[in-house]
This record gives C-alpha cells, structure tokens and sequence, in this order.
C-alpha cells in the first residue's frame, strides 16, 4: 500500500493537477482536530475542531469509573464539535 501511495504522490507532484480543473470539481477533503497547519494546506484543509481536553477528561472520568465500578460502562458520551469550513470542501 506504501508503494501505491508513493507512486500516487510522485505522480500528483509531477501533474501539477491544478485545483480548478473540471476532473476534479467534485472532491472534497476534510481533516480533524483542527491542526494549526491545517489553514496553510492549498488549499486550506476543512477540518472539525474538538474539545481535546474535554475529550482527556470525560475519557479519564469513564475509565476511572469503569475501574471502580469493576464494569465496562457501556454508554455513549457525545461531545460537541465545530466544523471549520475552509476552501478544501
């Protein structure tokens, strides 16, 4: 797969796909946990930002409980998250 993905790369860079070709009018790219880099990609890479350390800490307060308790705690916790629309989507 590593070799595909090499030969793919090279490829694109040889190409110099431009982004406003037609071809390519239907791709979209989106990212997560909104790198800082993220906004210098070309083009700027739509991502979602999450709450990493709110994340750390429901993870920290299941597994603790899960340990106390001597059980899975098997519920879902959802968090909020906010898209960070940018040109790639």
């Amino acid at each position: 797969m590593r070799q595909r993905s090499n030969r793919v790369w090279r490829h694109g860079r040889h190409v110099r796909v431009r982004l406003d070709d037609r071809r390519l009018s239907g791709v979209r790219v989106a990212g997560h946990d909104d790198h800082p880099l993220s906004q210098y990609t070309c083009p700027p890479l739509t991502t979602v930002a999450q709450d990493v350390e709110r994340l750390a800490t429901v993870s920290l307060e299941r597994l603790m409980q899960s340990i106390s308790e001597g059980a899975n705690v098997d519920e879902s916790h959802r968090l909020e998250a906010k898209l960070i629309m940018r040109a790639s989507a």
